[in-house]
């Protein structure tokens, strides 16, 4: 077979591509600029290396390389497009990066800084030249790597991300290099090494991007008779001690994070961290010298990039970071000014390093301060520092411990939130064994029951697991807490909520994970509240599963309440992410329903029936596929709920909540629903049976304000029931949570005709709250429009949310009802049913303005005249 690939290829046609010109080489084969036929599009074409021989072990070689890099998808990835093989010639198509790679950059910046015009690299004691003075503007635009000519004509850098002048530099470095290694956490997870980090093989775009490229040296590692220590390959200038000696300790992960670490390095410092004219002496240096800290070469780098670049660095691999998520978790909060969780190693830790690298000097040194210690009566100083040893080597080793009971904790959360719930188990069990504490088990578990919709199973397992909590388990509270608050919603148990609320609002100095747990409870009833609270752990935590989860859950609350379309845009493209790694989610299903929905409504407000027409159909087809996948999944009949009220579909809502009711009787959002469909009907034995039945079944725990609420409304209609309604709207006074049962209890006995009475329980009660002062302050002046201390204005109040414009409304009817003027009441109760957002109260407050619209259309309605006497 004709050695092809050993040829320049120019002009050659290669199945579906059109070679243009070589622009690059490498280990594995050499870099085409081609056009692709089909698609008439410009890729990288890579091409099996003559130099390699076209042996089997080659070819093989080039197909696990080609195999890897296709089934990785990141953003900070060189996407590969397609494999292919002609005349001989194996190859693959890949993104053609407009820009040079970070070798090439790093070249030119110590070119310009040493007032060179030829390429020198810093010699290895020699002075380095300083980064924090001001860049040329060149360093931020994309070299021409074609001829490696002259810069592009000059363009404003991108925010954030490239490398810019000024003393923004150091933060640009830390958020490019973070995102690489956010990339190369995503490429371990999938099972592959790279196995050779290097400047070379990032490449910078246009827009500042640093994209990981080049998997010739990747090893997939569920692969068959592969092994991880057979072969010496890679650059030895970036290589790992564990790289270099192949074969006499084992090769993981971690060997990437090093060589992270020392291109890091270089970009900090503009040189290597070793540096030699020969291979064995970079090789002998690797192995036996700790790099020269960046600080004595500049000392204007920041001490904490000192101390992330050495950890990422260190010689064992046990003391560098174990994730290199967790290394980019450390540089962004660099960057966001939060502490870093790399600590400085500290004497001992450098001796004992030092002594690993040089046991037979370390030995001899030992016996001469033994004699030294028995001679001069120093045994007792050389006894603490062993008991120092130990018990450094003891939090060592329980670091690494606490790193692998982490590890297994975040797969649980990883399959959990993919839906598979019986793999969940498998790493829950694994964080067991290695010594997870029971809270946290216990909580974990309480998560898969929450995803499978066993609330009542999930909320056991929360209490469980905060009632055994333990100073160790102090990170897991806000979590365990949050989730809580987030089950009594759907229980119906609003005021435990709002306890649940104010204990974690009173937990102060919180980490950035803490916040983002505090945010998934706020999104409920203070959306805006629960955004502002995410955004800073977001920018730290980045974009993993768990961030990109909740985030999504957050920006959905937020759409719902303000309406925009804008919001709603940011919603879905959250929403999209996430699909695309667990789109096999049911509750993932559910929310896309949401998020179409709003979309929508928004379009439809905004008078544009083509996109409201796809979005509705696009909501109807994740129903369709959500109800086909998971019938019994506890999201179900809400996400197909949201939808008939969308289209206005009452007899099918009523049908749903039946068949709702029947299925989960203990649930009391099904039960509510449904008694209020009955009433709409005038049903009002059937609506209390159901509510009865619940609570039943509920046995000691309440539905609350969820149920109690709708039983309240519906006993007002019966004339030998409205004393029980009366007592029952006192107690709902009385109750939690503040904000809203003193609005509701006033709303029941506006019906009942105590407009004194009402007016009275809003003067008295509604005083405290944990919610954010702008929700707190709607709240109260809410309360003072219903005591009959302002005016109209607080529909005005409402306008920036959509939750408080359905209770302004819902509220304001009712005192309109109370004066007799049936119109202005009829259109706020149409204004509240619009503006619906279907969270929680506020859905309850739709479902009333649906029923109490109904009931308007009845002679007689309200049961009493609302202006009689009161007893």
């Amino acid at each position: 077979m004709a050695n092809a690939a050993a040829d320049d290829l120019t002009g050659r046609i290669l199945g579906d591509f059109e070679v243009v010109r070589p622009i690059g080489r490498g280990g594995m084969g050499v870099v085409y600029e081609a056009r692709q036929i089909s698609l008439n599009r410009t890729v990288a074409l890579k091409i099996l290396g003559g130099g390699l021989g076209l042996t089997h072990r080659a070819v093989d070689r080039f197909r696990r390389e080609a195999e890897a890099a296709a089934r990785l998808h990141h953003t900070n990835i060189v996407p590969v497009y397609t494999t292919g093989e002609a005349h001989g010639t194996h190859f693959y198509a890949m993104e053609l990066i407009d820009g040079p790679s970070l070798d090439r950059v790093l070249d030119r910046m110590r070119k310009v800084r040493a007032g060179s015009t030829t390429p020198a690299e810093p010699e290895p004691n020699g002075d380095s030249p300083s980064l924090a003075e001001p860049l040329p503007g060149w360093v931020s635009e994309t070299i021409d790597y074609r001829t490696g000519g002259a810069p592009r004509t000059p363009m404003p850098p991108p925010e954030g991300s490239s490398l810019d002048a000024g003393a923004g530099y150091f933060d640009r470095v830390a958020a490019m290099i973070s995102e690489v290694a956010d990339a190369l956490d995503y490429v371990h997870r999938h099972g592959v090494i790279h196995r050779d980090i290097k400047p070379s093989n990032l490449l910078l775009s246009p827009d500042g991007r640093l994209s990981l490229n080049d998997f010739g040296l990747a090893r997939m590692l569920e692969e068959p008779g592969m092994t991880l220590t057979g072969e010496f390959v890679g650059t030895p200038k970036y290589m790992s001690p564990e790289q270099i000696t192949a074969g006499r300790a084992p090769l993981d992960h971690r060997t990437d994070i090093y060589s992270l670490g020392a291109t890091f390095y270089e970009l900090l410092t503009l040189r290597p961290p070793y540096a030699g004219s020969r291979r064995d002496e970079v090789i002998g240096q690797i192995i036996h010298k700790d790099p020269t800290p960046p600080r004595r070469i500049d000392r204007r780098i920041p001490m904490d990039l000192e101390t992330i670049c050495l950890k990422a660095m260190d010689k064992d691999p046990d003391r560098r970071y174990q994730t290199a998520g967790a290394l980019a978790e450390d540089l962004r909060r660099f960057v966001d000014r939060y502490a870093i969780a790399a600590r400085r190693a500290g004497p001992l830790a450098r001796a004992k390093k030092w002594g690993r690298r040089n046991p037979a000097l370390a030995g001899a040194l030992g016996c001469v301060l033994v004699a030294v210690a028995a001679a001069g009566g120093f045994a007792l100083q050389v006894q603490r520092e062993r008991a120092e040893y130990a018990r450094q080597l003891a939090a060592a080793e329980a670091a690494q411990r606490k790193d692998q009971i982490r590890d297994a904790i975040d797969l649980a959360y990883e399959w959990i939130l993919r839906g598979d719930l019986d793999k969940a188990e498998e790493a829950i069990r694994d964080a067991e064994r290695l010594g997870a504490t029971t809270a946290v088990v216990r909580y974990l578990r309480g998560m898969s029951a929450l995803h499978a919709a066993r609330f009542d199973e999930a909320l056991r397992d929360m209490d469980s697991a905060i009632d055994g909590m333990t100073d160790e388990d102090r990170e897991w509270e806000v979590r365990a807490r949050a989730i809580r608050a987030t089950l009594y919603t759907d229980r119906g148990r609003i005021g435990d909520y709002f306890r649940e609320i104010t204990r974690l609002r009173s937990i102060r100095n919180r980490s950035p994970d803490e916040d983002l747990y505090l945010a998934l409870a706020f999104q409920f009833f203070d959306p805006a509240t629960a955004f502002r609270l995410a955004e800073g752990p977001i920018k730290v935590r980045g974009p993993d599963l768990i961030v990109r989860r909740i985030e999504s859950l957050i920006r959905i609350n937020v759409a719902l309440d303000t309406g925009t379309l804008e919001d709603v845009e940011r919603a879905l493209d959250q929403v999209d992410s996430v699909g695309q790694l667990i789109s096999e989610s049911p509750s993932m299903l559910a929310h896309r329903v949401s998020s179409h929905v709003v979309a929508a409504r928004a379009h439809g407000r905004l008078g544009n029936p083509g996109h409201e027409r796809a979005e509705r159909e696009k909501a109807d087809k994740a129903i369709e596929m959500l109800e086909r996948r998971y019938p019994d999944h506890g999201t179900t009949p809400w996400a197909r709920h949201l939808y008939y009220r969308y289209v206005d579909q009452p007899a099918e809502m009523t049908r749903l909540w039946e068949e709702a009711h029947h299925r989960a009787i203990d649930h009391p959002r099904y039960a509510a629903n449904y008694a209020l469909s009955l009433y709409r009907d005038g049903k009002f034995e059937e609506a209390l049976h159901v509510l009865d039945e619940t609570s039943e079944a509920l046995g000691p725990t309440s539905g609350g304000l969820v149920m109690d609420l709708p039983r309240a409304i519906i006993l007002a209609e019966l004339p030998d029931r409205r004393d029980d309604a009366v007592q029952l709207a006192r107690s709902l006074a009385g109750g939690d949570p503040p904000e809203f049962a003193p609005l509701f209890a006033h709303a029941v006995l506006l019906l009942l005709g105590r407009e004194a009475e009402a007016r009275s329980i809003c003067r008295e009660y509604g005083r405290s709250s944990p919610l954010e002062s702008s929700r707190r302050e709607f709240f109260q002046e809410l309360l003072d429009y219903c005591s009959g201390e302002r005016g109209l204005d607080i529909v005005k109040q409402a306008s920036s949310s959509r939750l408080n414009q359905c209770q302004a409304h819902f509220f304001v009817a009712m005192t309109m009802l109370a004066r007799g003027e049936r119109g202005a009441a009829t259109q706020h109760l149409k204004l509240a049913a619009e503006t619906d957002s279907v969270v929680l109260v506020d859905g309850l407050v739709g479902e009333l303005s649906t029923s109490f619209l109904k009931r308007l259309d009845e002679t007689g309605w309200p049961p009493r005249t609302l202006n009689s006497p009161q007893p």
